[in-house]
């Protein structure tokens, strides 16, 4: 025979009170009987059964809620990342900035409204055809006005706070995978325009 238990004994075993126990009934949730006014009877294999499924309802929200958590850490942790990383190309980019326009001071003596001449100790390469006698190689260049590779080479693919020196570039003779650049006189003397005035010190090589 079949065991009926109270809504009272029934709101015992589900954790809840008994008023929702009654409101369950209503909504089809639980079959009861009734057996006196405002007396019912409940079959206790159902009210097992609801426990049940309320427990795994529970679970399963139980880990819900774990992995809202652990996506809200996460993204918390890529914001913080994302931060850092723009503080450290700020800074790197600060510190190139500095690291351009901080040169051993020497005195210049090139004018830059003149064309730069070849120094006796300075041969740049052949120029390549299709560029005007009297262009130099940017490394040959740098060397003859005392400006470290480096630096120059910061100056025309970086620049200083977005100002970049001209140049032509050129595939290597012998290596079409790798580019050359090349100074035109005129983008000669814009480079020396250029550092004079970022304030790069320079110093042309003795003839």
């Amino acid at each position: 025979m079949a065991k009926y238990i109270s809504a009272a004994e029934a709101s015992r075993r589900l954790g809840v009170n008994e008023k929702t126990v009654r409101n369950w009934i209503r909504d089809g949730i639980l079959d009861a009987r009734r057996i006196v006014k405002n007396g019912l009877d409940i079959l206790a294999a159902d009210v097992e059964a609801l426990k049940r499924k309320r427990e795994v309802y529970q679970d399963d929200v139980s880990d819900i809620s774990h992995l809202v958590a652990r996506i809200e850490d996460l993204e918390r942790r890529y914001s913080d990342l994302e931060q850092k990383y723009s503080e450290l190309i700020a800074g790197v980019t600060g510190k190139v900035e500095n690291q351009a326009v901080s040169q051993p001071a020497r005195v210049s003596t090139a004018q830059p409204s003149s064309v730069p001449q070849k120094s006796a100790r300075v041969v740049s390469a052949s120029v390549p055809v299709g560029l005007p006698d009297g262009s130099r190689l940017f490394a040959d260049f740098a060397e003859e006005y005392g400006v470290p590779r480096g630096t120059f080479s910061h100056h025309i693919k970086v620049g200083i706070k977005g100002d970049r020196v001209a140049t032509v570039k050129r595939p290597k003779s012998g290596r079409p995978d790798h580019t050359e650049y090349w100074l035109t006189p005129e983008q000669q003397r814009a480079a020396l325009a250029y550092w004079e005035r970022h304030g790069v010190k320079y110093s042309k090589s003795d003839e």
